[in-house]
């Protein structure tokens, strides 16, 4: 039988960033033994006293969350180059019988424009493809017009250049995603590569944003 503590810190961590709070000191500790307790005793099929909880609470290691804190802050403060585009417009289609070759006609009429931009994600049911303005018309001339699910214009995309570690570190994309909500910037899209990031916003909103990625390194994990 798992110890009382033990069990504890494993509900907790099975709540999404309860642990961290903890760690920064915004949770009360009273209002989350409440919380968990039906669930504990539950678990245990004894009666537990709010207070044992709270203790058991009070006792968890931190070192654990102070750990991946140190990761991410390495990683933040390794970020190279920002790169922001502009005038950019998202189509969405369903995934018809031919798509890929249009798609392959696409990109081979493209492969000579200088400063080209373009991002392709498929997902089950839908594909998504992000151009920029001089790309735009020739996407449109090779894409089945009937299929189109939805077209938002007047966006603009920052690109931040990852250190290679942050594939083996926990945590990052939620950091950087955490920050851009706390300042209620809403995304169209996020699209990665091993070592690169990108968030698409609509452009009235992009130096909002520029400004809260500019300064990852400055703020509180």
């Amino acid at each position: 039988m798992k110890s009382l503590s033990k069990l504890i810190e494993e509900v907790i961590d099975d709540t999404p960033f309860v642990r961290e709070s903890l760690s920064e000191g915004l949770i009360n500790t009273s209002a989350l033994a409440r919380k968990i307790k039906p669930e504990l005793e539950g678990i245990t099929k004894k009666t537990i006293k709010e207070s044992t909880i709270v203790m058991a609470i009070s006792r968890l290691p931190l070192s654990k969350q102070d750990s991946i804190k140190n990761k991410i802050k390495n990683i933040v403060g390794g970020i190279g180059d920002f790169v922001v585009r502009s005038n950019l417009t998202k189509y969405t289609y369903k995934n018809y019988q031919g798509i890929s070759a249009n798609q392959a006609v696409f990109l081979k009429k493209i492969e000579s424009v200088n400063d080209s931009f373009y991002t392709v994600s498929r997902g089950i049911n839908e594909t998504t493809l992000i151009v920029n303005a001089q790309l735009s018309g020739v996407l449109e001339e090779n894409m089945d017009k009937n299929e189109l699910l939805s077209m938002n214009k007047n966006l603009s995309a920052i690109t931040l250049k990852l250190p290679s570690a942050n594939v083996q570190t926990e945590g990052v994309y939620y950091f950087i995603l955490r920050k851009l909500a706390w300042k209620s910037i809403s995304l169209e899209e996020v699209i990665s590569t091993t070592n690169e990031f990108t968030i698409v916003v609509q452009s009235s909103v992009v130096s909002k944003a520029f400004e809260v990625l500019a300064n990852l390194n400055d703020m509180n994990l």
